[in-house]
Formats: C-alpha cells, sequence, structure tokens
C-alpha cells in the first residue's frame, strides 16, 4: 500500500519590512512575564551594550549573541514576536 502525500499549508506570517527599535525590544523584554529574571536581564544587558540601534528581522535580534536559554526565551515570548510580524 503506497503512502498517502499529505501536504500541510500553513499560513506564513508577513514580515515587517520597517525596522523595529531596539528600544521597542527592550521594552517589549522589560514589560513581559514570559522571560525569567536571569534571562530577562542577561537579554536586556546584551541589547544595552549592542550597538544596533534596530534590527529588520527576528532572526538579526537573536543573532545579538545571546546565550540558547535567552534565544529560546525570546523565541517564545508573544510581545517580542509581534514586533516583527505585522
Amino acid at each position: 500500500m503506497p503512502d498517502a502525500d499529505v501536504r500541510f499549508n500553513i499560513p506564513t506570517p508577513s514580515i515587517n519590512v520597517d525596522a523595529v527599535k531596539k528600544s521597542e525590544v527592550i521594552n517589549a523584554i522589560h514589560n513581559t512575564n514570559q522571560i525569567s529574571g536571569e534571562s530577562k536581564e542577561v537579554a536586556l544587558d546584551l541589547l544595552d551594550k549592542h550597538s544596533a540601534d534596530s534590527f529588520h528581522s527576528m532572526s538579526e535580534l537573536l543573532g545579538v549573541g545571546f546565550p540558547p536559554e535567552v534565544i529560546e526565551a525570546l523565541q517564545l515570548c508573544n510581545e517580542v514576536v509581534q514586533l516583527f510580524v505585522s
């Protein structure tokens, strides 16, 4: 019996073409309850020291040099993700 050809159509959110300001990301991280205290402190500290004033994508933000646990927390944080989705 042949395998069924199963296909999924998962909508892809449109990506915001405008850059998200670093201050917007910092505010989102600061105000969220979805990121724990230590991860929040590390994320805010690294962003504060980072030279970029804005980010064009979530990938660009995550490439700042965060530890793996902070990257995971940021990817799961609705407030941060919503900044990059229109």
